[in-house]
């Protein structure tokens, strides 16, 4: 996905990536099966406050798809 991105037994995606995109958060968008934590490097958003509010967005919605209301395992994080 990135030089800098890794998943571990498919469950937790943690993204070191030090600037974050749109295509890399279409890439993680498109995971199959769908990684229960996303971990992301605050300071990859180059304060771009509207592409952290796409990537939140896309990702929860990821999440809503697929668990309807029981999603409460499920976290995008930053650190």
């Amino acid at each position: 996905i990135g030089d800098r991105t890794y998943i571990f037994a498919e469950s937790f995606v943690v993204c070191l990536e030090e600037n974050i995109t749109e295509d890399l958060i279409n890439k993680l968008v498109a995971l199959n099966p769908l990684p229960v934590k996303f971990y992301f490097r605050d300071s990859a958003f180059n304060d771009d406050i509207d592409l952290k509010d796409y990537s939140i967005r896309e990702l929860e919605a990821l999440v809503a798809k697929n668990t309807g209301d029981d999603n409460n395992s499920y976290t995008v994080e930053f650190i």
